[in-house]
Parts: C-alpha cells; structure tokens; sequence
C-alpha cells in the first residue's frame, strides 16, 4: 500500500536502487574476467610474478560475487552463467596458457596434452555445475550444500600454478620454467583429475562464526596477512598443500554424514486415544 503515498518518481527511483544493487555481484565477476584477461597479457609478455597475482585477484573476486550475490539475495541463472563463463577463461583458459608458456612447452606434446586436459577439465566441472545448479536458482531458499563435488574452480587454478610458485621460490632471479617440465606436467594431471572428480570437498558456504569466535578469526586473518606479505609465494604452498591434505578428512567426514543419514529411525508407536501428529 506504500505505493499509494509516494510519489511515482518514488517508485522508480526506488526500483532503481534495487536493480543498481543487484547488479554488483555480477559487476564483480566482470572484474574477475577482466583481471583474468590481463594475467593472461602479462603471461605472453613472460611477466610471470604479475600474472600469478591477477589469478589470485581473480579467485577472490571470483568468492565474493557469489557470497555478494547470497547477501543481497540477488542470484540468477544470469549471473549463474556469467560467472561460469568467467571462471572458464580465468581458471580454465589462464592458468593454462601460463603454465604452457612457462614451463610445458619444454615437455614438447606430453606438456601441451597436460595443458589441454586441465582447460577440459575445468570446462566439464562447470558444465556439471550450471546443471545442478538449476535447481538450486530455481529454489532460492535451498540451502547451500556443505561440500563441493570435485576442486573448485578458483582452488584448482592456484593448485595447478602452485610449480610457478616453487620455482618463484626455489630460483627467484630465473623464472623462466626451470622445474623439470615432466614433473610439472603430472602435476597438472593430477589436478586435472581433482577438478572433474566427484570427491567430496570443503565449501564455506554454510560455514557459521559465533561472538566468541570473533577474535580468533580476526587474529587468523592477520596472521595470513603478515605472512602473505612476509613470504607470499611459501604462504601460498604451504596454503595449497595444507588444501590437498584436508581433502582425505573432508572425503572421511562426508562418508560419515552419509552413513549417519542412512540410520532408520524407529517411529514410536501411538495409541488409539493419542493420534500421531504430522511434523
């Protein structure tokens, strides 16, 4: 009824705002895409330390739109598929094309083969994504799920980059894929592999902080902070490694949530004078 008491410039004006706001989670995933892009410039350019940077630009924006885009309650196949298309050219495409032009390329087919399957292998996992997520568009209200299926997109990047970052490491003044290219490019099999598995893996989408959780998380977050701006490139190993080893926990937990949901539940049996009641 509050349309009888406005203005109709009101309304406009207000359905403006609306729209303007619903628009940010997909302005932050033009953002992603376009730094993806640009990483991509700074790879053919052999500005390896600036491309690995914009791809982990990329993958937080890529976080935020989605968790942007819950808040606001402004999700949509729109958005939906804009992002996987994002995800595909800074995930997919990117990392790809870097770690070819970086190292691969001196394991002659075998490492343009290791570039291939990890640009399939991100096309597939988002291809399964935007089917199931149908539903989930469809339903708004559904609750998001604890556990992807697979590595997603943003952490299977960073993984299959995480030789750059050794060889940041090992030999800063000579960046040019001095790592044995065989070895990196089973490295990216591998991750390949994780991306398009069906492994259960952590999400943080339903992940909940109580009061009292509010200073140790504020000191965890500083503490990744000094050391990302300490040492960045073993900050991010150490990060990425400690990801692969949580996912055989994360599998154990899954199994466990499953076996616990199979357990028949025993109905209690009611009397004629007391009806069962549906809940």
């Amino acid at each position: 009824m509050m349309h009888f008491f406005l203005n109709p410039g009101d309304d406009q004006n207000a359905n403006r705002r609306m729209m303007g706001t619903k628009l940010i989670p997909n302005v932050l995933t033009i953002a992603a895409l376009c730094i993806g892009l640009t990483a991509l410039r700074y790879g053919v350019d052999f500005m390896w330390t600036n491309a690995m940077l914009l791809v982990i630009i990329a993958a937080v924006l890529d976080s935020m739109d989605g968790m942007v885009a819950r808040l606001l309650k402004a999700t949509s196949a729109f958005g939906a598929e804009l992002d996987s298309f994002s995800d595909f050219v800074s995930f997919g495409v990117v990392p790809s094309v870097l770690l070819y032009q970086w190292n691969l390329r001196e394991a002659g087919p075998f490492g343009w083969v290791a570039s291939l399957l990890l640009c399939v292998a991100m096309a597939l996992r988002l291809a399964r994504f935007n089917v199931k997520n149908i539903t989930a568009v469809a339903d708004p209200v559904a609750a998001p799920k604890p556990f992807f299926e697979g590595v997603p997109a943003p952490a299977g990047a960073i993984l299959a980059l995480v030789p750059m970052m050794i060889g940041f490491k090992i030999y800063p003044d000579d960046q040019d894929g001095t790592l044995p290219s065989f070895l990196v490019a089973i490295w990216v099999i591998f991750i390949a592999g994780l991306i398009v598995s069906r492994l259960p893996t952590f999400s943080m989408k339903r992940l909940r902080f109580r009061q009292h959780h509010t200073f140790p998380l504020l000191a965890g977050v500083a503490l990744f902070a000094s050391a990302l701006a300490s040492d960045p490139w073993v900050t991010l190993i150490v990060c990425s490694l400690g990801y692969l080893v949580s996912i055989p926990y994360t599998v154990k937990k899954y199994s466990a949530m499953n076996d616990a949901a199979e357990v028949p539940v025993v109905v209690a049996t009611t009397s004629v004078e007391e009806p069962a009641q549906n809940n």
